[in-house]
């Protein structure tokens, strides 16, 4: 029980640290530049880097230092994915963007009614006038690389031992919950869980990080597009970018053709989809108090606050 204790704690722990670690690094970062170059904060370029660079090339270096005090416990059956079954699959996962959009748009509406503030994408905020190769290379590659490796590798490995379900949960929860905001955390709680499923049900990461690139590069695509029209709507405008209403009704027909085959293609992958095994080494009632009479979490909880509020 103390070993398990300690080793949940390396969990909690290693994703705590890729967050304070890559905020001290930015910190830092950010005090030079005043100093020695203050109008490179002006720089949108210069602030999507220090905004991601001090958690990729620090953050998630460190916490696999502290990821390896818990034992990993991989998925040991590795399975294909056969194109129809990605395409399910994809199809799953943009159905469930939508769905979790719109309930974090409907939480952000709330929070607007009650404080008066109007809610803000912190990623819009930093992704906002950057060159779009940059934007694609940050967003739609890095982004997925190193997320997939934290919350899918690092954890569900070190989580598995609880059963393969409550691993998929937890990394759900706490991809969902580093985005800090609630613009994007039900979507991104949605689509942790059928990453998480595909990779406990397959073994192999390069699924997830394909799903998440994908994902990732439509977005980063559509933001483009939308920031071309400069957030005017009229028939004129448009006429001027017919490539932004090309990409719109494709896009239009994605999320359409998603909704229509997602149930359909649920009924059938959710078998198919299914863990391997399950791995569990505690009864539910220890496993929780491991897990939730651990400082370790409540340390990361104060984390997501902070995320969440600041």
């Amino acid at each position: 029980m103390r070993k398990e204790y300690k080793q949940t704690a390396a969990v909690w722990l290693g994703v705590l640290t890729v967050f304070v670690a890559a905020l001290a690094v930015q910190t830092v970062a950010v005090a030079i530049l005043r100093v020695a170059a203050p109008d490179a904060m002006e720089n949108a370029s210069v602030r999507i880097l220090l905004s991601t660079l001090p958690m990729y090339a620090v953050g998630i270096p460190l916490a696999t230092l502290v990821f390896r005090f818990a034992d990993p416990m991989p998925p040991t059956e590795k399975r294909s994915l056969s194109p129809a079954t990605f395409a399910g699959v994809v199809a799953i996962c943009f159905a469930l963007a939508l769905v979790g959009s719109l309930f974090g748009q409907a939480v952000n509406n709330g929070i607007e009614a009650v404080t008066g503030r109007e809610a803000e994408n912190p990623v819009e905020e930093i992704t906002r006038n950057v060159p779009f190769w940059l934007n694609l290379l940050v967003v739609g590659v890095c982004a997925p690389v190193a997320e997939e490796f934290v919350y899918r590798k690092c954890v569900i490995d070190r989580t598995r031992r609880y059963g393969d379900g409550a691993a998929v949960l937890i990394s759900a929860l706490l991809f969902g919950a580093i985005h800090g905001n609630f613009t994007q955390f039900f979507y991104a709680v949605f689509l942790g869980a059928v990453f998480g499923a595909v990779y406990c049900a397959t073994g192999k990461l390069r699924y997830t990080i394909a799903l998440h690139m994908l994902f990732n590069c439509v977005g980063t695509v559509s933001s483009e597009m939308l920031g071309r029209l400069g957030g005017e709507w009229s028939l004129k405008i448009l006429a001027q970018h017919p490539e932004t209403v090309v990409w719109l009704s494709v896009l239009g027909l994605i999320y359409l053709a998603s909704v229509t085959c997602a149930p359909v293609a649920a009924h059938f992958l959710v078998p198919k989809l299914r863990p391997a095994r399950e791995t569990v080494s505690l009864p539910a009632g220890d496993a929780a108090k491991v897990a939730l009479l651990n400082p370790a979490l409540w340390a990361l909880v104060a984390m997501i606050v902070y995320l969440f509020v600041f």
